[in-house]
């Protein structure tokens, strides 16, 4: 969940989750699926895993990563905007 109750481990949120990956993946440009997860899991906790597949989906539809599905990876995928296209 996005939208945090007064129960919510904050370490343990989405918004949380989502920012470990994408900080793996800057550093890293490219993690398989599994070495992504055991690297979220040895920062925030096991019980990470239960937000994993949803902060990925978070990133992706951010545009901040992507999938290749041909070697199971996932990458930073952070398109610069240029001055001109903002207009």
């Amino acid at each position: 969940m996005i939208r945090p109750t007064k129960y919510t481990d904050l370490n343990l949120s989405l918004l949380n989750v989502a920012s470990s990956i994408l900080n793996n993946v800057k550093e890293n440009k490219s993690l398989t699926y599994e070495e992504l997860l055991g690297k979220t899991i040895v920062n925030l906790g096991d019980k990470s895993r239960f937000n994993y597949i949803s902060a990925l989906i978070f990133l992706y539809s951010l545009g901040l990563v992507d999938y290749s599905l041909r070697s199971d990876a996932v990458y930073y995928d952070k398109k610069e905007v240029k001055k001109d296209e903002i207009k």
